[in-house]
């Protein structure tokens, strides 16, 4: 029986994963981290286990631009305390990415070898409404030289 080739796993867009840092040596090092992809550019993602003040258990996540590290996005990502059905989300949040308000919605999953992640979706904002609002100034300037 012949071996299949390994392929490396490519990230689409609006989508990435994290996985536990397994090299972490300090506090201030992330919990986790993955890929993500926005706009067929990818991403290095990290986050960071958190408690508020009121005791809600969070992520905090960065982005930074692979290669580089230069920081280009922050967020949040939540625990879903409503889950009810086994594939509704099991995290929900929001990120910012260059300017652009997306939602982050999170699956736990395992991998074929055995490892715990968050299989990661991204939806932008704009999405969400039909008309894109919020996203462009719209011209509220009123036209006088309309014959109505």
């Amino acid at each position: 029986m012949s071996e299949q080739p390994q392929t490396a796993f490519v990230t689409k867009n609006n989508t990435g994963a994290l996985f536990s840092n397994r090299y972490k040596a300090k506090d201030g090092q992330p919990d986790r981290t993955g890929t993500v992809a926005f706009n067929d550019e990818e991403f290095r993602i990290s986050a960071w286990d958190n408690v508020s003040k009121t005791n809600t258990k969070y992520m905090s996540l960065a982005l930074a631009v692979k290669g580089d590290w230069t920081q280009r996005g922050k967020g949040v990502l939540f625990r879903n305390g409503f889950k009810n059905a086994e594939n509704t989300n099991d995290y929900s949040g929001n990120i910012t990415v260059d300017g652009d308000e997306y939602i982050v919605t999170g699956w736990d999953k395992m991998s074929a070898k055995g490892l715990a992640y968050v299989s990661l979706s991204f939806q932008s904002k704009d999405d969400l409404h039909p008309m894109g609002v919020g996203k462009e100034e719209k011209d509220t300037a009123l036209d006088d030289n309309i014959p109505f």
